[in-house]
C-alpha cells in the first residue's frame, strides 16, 4: 500500500452539516491513499460521526469530551504520517491548496499554511468594517498560520508535545516558530466565512482574547507581525471609520475576556454557529 503524503486532522463538535463538503473537497481527486485524515468528533450530538464514518478511509474518532485540545490529542496518538495538517472543519479549503503546503513542508519547512480569504457575503455593515481592518493586519497578511488551518513537518511538531488545554491552539503552534520558519505558499489559500453578526464578532473575538490571556499567564505572550491598526490607519487614513469600530469591538473583548478570567468562568468556547449556515 501506498504511504500516504500527509496526515489531515480535523477536530469536530456538531460538524455535520460541513464536514463532508471539506471532506469531498479534499478526498474526491485525491490519489488513492494520498492523504491520512483523523477525524476527531467530540461530543458530536448530532450526525457529525456518521456522516465522516461514510468516507472510505477515514479514521474516526468518537470521542466524549467536548474539547478541541483533547481531539487534537487524540488524534495525534493515532494519526501516523508526516507532514500532519490541522483543520478546523467549518474552513473551505481545496486540494490543489493543501498539496502546495503538504510540498512547502516537504521540503524542509517546519510550518506552513494557506493564505486566509475572509468572506463576508450576507453581513451587515459593521462586521464588513471589523474585517476590513482584520484582513489588513500583520497576523492575516503576513505568514499566517492558523485562523483554521495550519500544517507542521515532523521537525515543526517535535517543537511542544502535547497540546495544552488552552483555547487558541493556534496561537500556541504559531508562537513556536520565528517569523521566516512560518510559510504561505503563493497561490494557496482557504476560505473562512465571517460571523454573520457583531454579536457572533464579540463573542469569536472573546473567545480569542481569552485564549491569548491563557497563554500569557503560561509564560507565552503573544507575539504578530505589524501592521497594528494603527499602522493600518496611517496607509490608510481613509479607513478612519471601520478601525473606529475594530478598536470599539477589540476593548470590549478583551474587557470580557480579562473579567472571564479573573472569575475563572469560561463558560462555552464561543462557538460561532452563524457562521456555519451555507449563504
Amino acid at each position: 500500500m501506498t504511504r500516504a503524503r500527509a496526515s489531515v486532522v480535523i477536530p469536530a463538535h456538531d460538524e455535520a452539516a460541513g464536514i463532508g463538503r471539506l471532506l469531498h473537497r479534499l478526498l474526491d481527486t485525491a490519489e488513492p491513499g494520498e492523504l491520512e485524515v483523523v477525524v476527531a468528533a467530540n461530543a458530536s450530538t448530532d450526525a457529525t460521526v456518521s456522516v465522516t464514518s461514510g468516507f472510505a478511509g477515514v479514521t474516526v474518532l468518537d470521542l466524549p469530551v467536548a474539547s478541541k485540545v483533547a481531539a487534537l490529542n487524540a488524534a495525534d496518538e493515532v494519526a501516523t504520517v508526516f507532514p500532519r495538517i490541522y483543520l478546523d472543519a467549518d474552513i473551505d479549503l481545496t486540494l490543489d491548496s493543501l498539496r502546495l503546503v503538504v510540498d512547502e513542508l516537504s521540503g524542509g519547512t517546519p510550518a506552513a499554511a494557506p493564505a486566509i480569504v475572509v468572506d463576508t457575503r450576507g453581513c451587515g455593515p459593521g462586521v464588513r468594517a471589523y474585517y476590513a481592518i482584520w484582513s489588513r493586519l500583520g497576523y492575516a497578511r503576513h505568514h499566517l498560520l492558523g485562523a483554521g488551518v495550519y500544517g507542521l513537518s515532523e521537525a515543526g511538531r517535535a517543537r511542544f508535545g502535547r497540546f495544552p488545554d488552552v483555547l487558541n491552539d493556534d496561537q500556541f503552534v504559531y508562537d513556536h516558530f520565528r517569523h521566516d520558519e512560518r510559510v504561505n505558499p503563493p497561490g494557496s489559500t482557504f476560505t473562512v466565512r465571517a460571523p454573520r453578526t457583531l454579536r457572533a464578532v464579540y463573542r469569536r473575538g472573546t473567545r480569542i482574547a481569552l485564549g491569548n490571556l491563557q497563554l500569557r499567564t503560561l509564560g507565552r505572550p503573544v507575539t504578530a507581525p505589524g501592521p497594528t491598526w494603527r499602522g493600518v490607519l496611517l496607509a490608510e487614513p481613509w479607513l478612519a471609520p471601520a478601525v473606529a469600530a475594530y478598536v470599539a469591538m477589540k476593548v470590549l473583548m478583551r474587557t470580557a475576556a480579562a473579567r472571564r478570567l479573573r472569575s475563572g468562568s469560561f463558560g462555552d468556547w464561543g462557538r460561532d454557529d452563524s457562521s456555519r449556515v451555507a449563504p
